[in-house]
């Protein structure tokens, strides 16, 4: 059940920009212009049943407070599962309830389009935030940078691992 004070909405054209500080948090965090491609991605995704991203607001602020991109896949041995990644909560009063207003966002919207499991994506402390939402520990997602990406400088050390995805 989401608290009463946070509500979850899919992301609007309008709210592309106004999301932008959030994003900005992820590590590393896009460009602009990066964003504004994936974000424009993402509703013509949401417009296809396909994926898309959820923006978590406190009632009374004008500006958002978190944030998480989303996507229907299939499993083949489970069938359809949504599955979420990039988990960002930004807010001064408490990010824990606002990562689990998307987390239970998350599972409603789960049902609507049909998926048999949820999933999420973390990395850092949204895993912990997210642990009491229903979501549960169940394996390892492991990463490589693959092509130029590889050649890449590596990560500073205590930097937070890209999600998966």
């Amino acid at each position: 059940m989401l608290p009463a004070e946070i509500t979850v909405t899919p992301l609007t054209p309008a709210e592309i920009d106004l999301v932008y500080p959030l994003v900005r948090s992820l590590r590393p965090a896009p460009s602009p212009v990066a964003w504004r491609r994936h974000a424009r991605q993402s509703l013509a995704a949401a417009a296809r049943g396909r994926g898309g991203i959820m923006v978590a607001r406190r009632a009374g602020r004008e500006h958002p407070s978190g944030l998480c991109c989303y996507r229907k896949e299939w499993d083949f041995q489970r069938g359809p599962v949504l599955t979420a990644s990039h988990f960002v909560a930004l807010d001064i009063l408490d990010p824990a309830p606002v990562l689990a207003a998307l987390a239970d966002e998350l599972a409603a919207l789960a049902v609507r389009l049909g998926c048999v499991e949820a999933r999420a994506l973390v990395a850092g402390e949204a895993a912990g935030a997210l642990a009491g939402s229903g979501l549960r520990h169940a394996g390892e997602v492991l990463d490589m940078r693959v092509g130029s990406a590889a050649s890449a400088p590596a990560r500073r050390a205590g930097s937070a691992p890209s999600p998966a995805g």
